[in-house]
């Protein structure tokens, strides 16, 4: 799975935001059985299903689930730039995706995210503004050749005010992509 081998050898944490089904943070987490994490949903119908997968698969001694918002979860001092990574399928729209996760991975740590198969590009002054560059690796594909991600590096302290309420996030993009 793309997702997993995004993630260089030395990640020993990571976060799944949105992590609905468990996707695709159960996938890592069998794939890379020295990692820890945490797969965050704000449904407790989902969280619920993931509680009983990870019992299920064996992996409640390294995989918690949480349930809350993204931009609430990356507030709370327990969880606020504490991961080396954060990945992400589906969670919402490019610019909110990477402004909640900006909040839970830690400096010098990486945010995976699913990219459509047509590449777009993403702007670095808005990336810039929660700290964030995008790195180059050439499109990486998992299992399914339409799903590529895209991978980005916190590259500085961030500003207290992000991630914002879930209200300003819909109001206001830090971004938009080009289709």
């Amino acid at each position: 799975m793309a997702f997993a081998a995004a993630l260089p050898a030395e990640v020993r944490t990571f976060v799944d935001i949105g992590s609905g089904g468990g996707i695709p943070g159960l996938p890592v987490a069998l794939e890379r059985p020295e990692l820890s994490g945490t797969l965050l949903d704000a449904s407790n119908k989902r969280t619920a299903f993931l509680v009983w997968a990870v019992s299920e698969l064996g992996l409640s001694d390294r995989i918690e689930v949480v349930t809350g918002r993204a931009e609430d979860v990356a507030r709370d001092p327990e969880y606020r730039s504490a991961a080396d990574a954060v990945v992400s399928r589906g969670f919402g729209p490019p610019a909110m995706t990477v402004e909640c996760a900006s909040g839970l991975v830690r400096e010098g740590g990486l945010i995976v995210i699913s990219e459509p198969p047509i590449r777009r590009a993403w702007p670095a002054d808005g990336l810039a503004t929660v700290s964030l560059v995008e790195l180059p690796h050439g499109d990486q594909e998992g299992t399914n050749p339409d799903h590529k991600v895209v991978t980005f590096q916190r590259t500085g302290e961030l500003d207290d005010r992000y991630p914002r309420s879930a209200k300003h996030l819909k109001r206001d993009a830090l971004f938009q992509l080009d289709e």
